[in-house]
């Protein structure tokens, strides 16, 4: 099981993901998903947990990484998984670009780079894959829109949708050109 210590040598942590993650990456998305939208989507999106929320999920995801697709984990210094990215092509535009499917940085963790440097990694891996543009998409009232900004990406696509019997707004934030803006960051620390 994961501790939670705060700020220790974080912003020295590694990205990379590995099978013996997948405890860990579940607990990471499942703290994260309940603070992040708490509040915005409605109860039973609690009651009904994405797949992401079960360790299962990302053994599966784990042991077979589809082609053009990715799944990163920032480690701490005890080399436990704090944050995570999850990316590969677009879902919903119709566009040839790479999507950030999935970016969440545990309580204690934040505010230190991590998901800067977990967005950034990701775009430039799926940048080297092919894709020259990126997306993100996000509900519309959730706190990290201000994030995506910061980092560059525009708000130019909106969608809703009916979810557990609500509407759902969600604001795609995109990256028209992945090689100017994240082709020359650093690559992270290589996996052992």
């Amino acid at each position: 099981m994961m501790r939670h210590r705060r700020r220790q040598k974080v912003l020295q942590a590694t990205v990379r993901a590995e099978r013996r993650d997948a405890d860990s990456l579940a607990q990471v998305f499942d703290t994260t998903w309940h603070m992040a939208y708490r509040g915005i989507l409605p109860a039973a999106a609690f009651e009904d947990l994405p797949p992401e929320c079960a360790p299962e999920h990302w053994r599966r995801q784990l042991y077979h990484v589809p082609p053009q697709h990715l799944i990163l984990a920032a480690v701490d210094e005890d080399d436990d998984p704090v944050g995570l990215a999850a990316a590969g092509p677009d879902r919903f535009g119709g566009q040839d670009w790479a999507e950030l499917y999935a970016l969440y940085v545990m309580p204690g963790y934040q505010r230190l780079g991590l998901g800067r440097r977990l967005l950034s990694e990701a775009f430039r891996l799926m940048y080297e894959t092919g894709f020259e543009a990126g997306i993100v998409w996000t509900l519309t009232e959730a706190a990290s829109r201000g994030f995506y900004e910061r980092l560059g990406g525009a708000a130019q696509h909106r969608r809703e949708s009916v979810e557990w019997g609500h509407d759902v707004a969600q604001t795609g934030y995109v990256w028209p050109d992945l090689g100017a803006r994240f082709a020359a960051a650093a690559p992270a620390e290589a996996a052992r």
